[in-house]
């Protein structure tokens, strides 16, 4: 099982999963960003074709990830959780941006 899925499995299993919980696994899924290589985290899907989905790349697939974990905790707000509202906010314009490579830092730096 890949590190990714096992992730996404322990966050099933808690509906309402602990803030350890979410940190352990923004810090595994940040590692494995880092491991990957710039060209392959910093790869940008060809989406002229509309029948292609998003994510494509690994660097869109991991920012899509992290993104979403923090976006369906209800709890995390910019006051309550600043660094993780910092971490979403990043996380979510690299969707977009994945070939932003100081975005790409500033998001490694925080975990």
């Amino acid at each position: 099982m890949s590190k990714t899925a096992r992730i996404w499995n322990l966050l099933a299993q808690n509906e309402q999963p602990s803030k350890g919980l979410i940190v352990e696994c923004l810090k595994e899924l940040a590692q494995t960003a880092k491991e990957l290589p710039a060209s392959e985290r910093e790869a940008k899907g060809d989406y002229s074709d509309a029948s292609i989905k998003f994510p494509q790349t690994p660097g869109e697939d991991m920012a899509s990830d992290i993104s979403s974990i923090l976006a369906q905790q209800e709890w995390i707000d910019a006051e309550s959780e600043p660094e993780f509202e910092e971490i979403g906010s990043i996380a979510g314009s690299l969707e977009t941006n994945v070939t932003d490579a100081a975005l790409w830092s500033q998001l490694l730096e925080k975990n």
